[in-house]
């Protein structure tokens, strides 16, 4: 099954730049697709970019529900360089106030699933 929703970088390039994209989970790779424009005049967008992360490379999972929106922390076992907001391998997907169940529960699936392959890991050795 396919899970997608959307989602947005925060603070991308220190606040000059906004980043919306939707990420995919196809229960083995997590797909994030975006654009990144300025924040200024909204008019200069960059491609549309495309990176897919196997389940085995996602270390850990968090998602934290706020008031006003939700945000998923992940932090891959390798630097992803394609991801504008990303420090030490970690980044954030945050979701607008209307998303937040469904970013909750995309967050759990996704949680579970990166659980498996580590206990796949672990069996293996």
């Amino acid at each position: 099954m396919l899970y997608s929703i959307p989602f947005s970088f925060p603070e991308t390039y220190g606040g000059l730049a906004e980043t919306d994209g939707i990420a995919r989970f196809d229960g083995e790779h997590l797909t994030l697709e975006f654009q990144v424009r300025d924040s200024v005049f909204g008019v200069v967008k960059s491609e549309v970019k495309e990176i897919t992360l196997p389940v085995e490379e996602i270390a850990t999972v968090h998602y934290k529900r706020g008031r006003f929106s939700g945000r998923l922390s992940i932090r891959s076992h390798k630097i992803v360089q394609e991801i504008p907001v990303q420090k030490g391998g970690e980044f954030i997907l945050s979701f607008k106030r209307r998303h937040r169940d469904e970013g909750e529960e995309f967050a759990s699936i996704l949680q579970l699933r990166v659980s498996e392959a580590k206990l796949r890991r672990l069996e293996g050795e």
